[in-house]
C-alpha cells in the first residue's frame, strides 16, 4: 500500500492566532520564546518556522539568511518556512512466501519527504554549552564555532526512513500421520525479529514522522517536532515453536 496526502488549514479562529494554536516552541530552559512551526489559513499544515542557515564565518559566527540573498548575523535574521514536518507520501509492504518446509513473511514501511527538528542538537550541540551539558556529537558538529547556541534551519533535518518492523523465518518439520492421540501432529520451529534496522540520514534517536507535537493538550497543527523524549528503540528476536497434537 501507498498513500499520499496534502492537508491544508482552511480556516483558524481569529481569537487564536496570538496563542500557541499552530505555533510551538524549543521550549526549556530558556527556549519559550523561541517559534519552531507555524499555521496559517491557506497554508498546508506541517510548516516549520524560523532563521535559515547560512554557515559559519571565519570567525566562527554563524550565518543566516537576510530573506534576500544575502547572509547576516542573528539579531538581523528572517524568519522563514525552513521544513515541513509531514510526509510527501508513505507505503508498506507484508508478504509471506513458502518453499518446501521453510515459510518466510515481513512488514517493510516507509516515510519519504518529511522533516524534523532535531531539539536534542538544538540544545546540546553547541560546543559553548559544555559545561553544562555532553556535547550531542553528530555530522553536524563543529568545534570551531565560537558563537552561543541559536535555533535555525541547522537543526531541522531530513527525515525519510526505511525499517524492517518485523520478520519471521519457519520450518515445518514433517511427522508421520498415526491418528494416536497425545502424539504430535505437527511441529513447527521459526525465529522472529522485531525492528530489525532503519535506514535513515536523521541523527536523531528515531527518524518517525511526529504527527502531534507533544503537550497539554497536544498541537496536532504542529507537527515536525523531535522532543527530547525519545529513549532508544529495541530491536528483540524470538525463537519459538509451534506443537499440535
Amino acid at each position: 500500500n501507498i498513500s499520499s496526502y496534502h492537508v491544508v488549514l482552511t480556516k483558524l479562529n481569529p481569537s487564536l492566532q496570538a496563542s500557541y494554536v499552530g505555533a510551538t516552541n524549543l521550549g526549556t530552559p530558556g527556549q519559550e520564546q523561541t517559534q519552531l512551526t507555524r499555521a496559517v489559513a491557506g497554508q498546508p499544515i506541517g510548516i516549520l518556522w524560523g532563521p535559515k542557515y547560512e554557515g559559519v564565518d571565519a570567525n566562527g559566527k554563524y550565518l543566516y539568511s537576510d530573506g534576500k540573498g544575502g547572509k547576516v548575523p542573528f539579531a538581523n535574521a528572517v524568519d522563514q518556512v525552513i521544513g515541513n514536518g509531514l510526509p510527501k507520501f508513505e507505503f508498506g509492504i507484508t508478504n509471506a512466501f513458502k518453499y518446501k518446509n521453510f515459510d518466510f513473511n515481513f512488514f517493510l514501511r516507509a516515510s519519504i519527504g518529511h522533516d524534523l527538528i532535531n531539539t536534542y542538537r538544538a540544545f546540546y550541540e553547541n560546543p559553548n554549552i559544555a559545561t553544562s551539558y555532553n556535547i550531542v556529537n553528530t555530522k553536524f558538529f563543529n568545534p570551531n564555532v565560537t558563537d552561543g547556541a541559536a535555533y535555525s534551519s541547522y537543526d531541522v533535518e531530513k527525515a525519510s526512513f526505511l525499517k524492517l518492523d518485523n520478520a519471521t523465518l519457519g520450518y515445518t518439520f514433517k511427522i508421520g500421520k498415526n491418528g494416536k492421540p497425545g502424539m504430535i501432529s505437527s511441529l513447527r520451529a521459526y525465529v522472529s525479529g522485531q525492528n530489525l534496522f532503519t535506514i535513515t540520514g536523521y541523527t536523531g534517536v528515531d527518524p518517525e514522522v511526529r504527527y502531534v507535537d507533544p503537550g497539554n493538550p497536544p498541537n496536532v497543527l504542529a507537527p515536525g517536532v523531535d522532543r527530547r523524549e525519545t529513549w532508544v528503540y529495541t530491536r528483540s528476536f524470538t525463537l519459538g515453536v509451534n506443537i499440535g497434537f
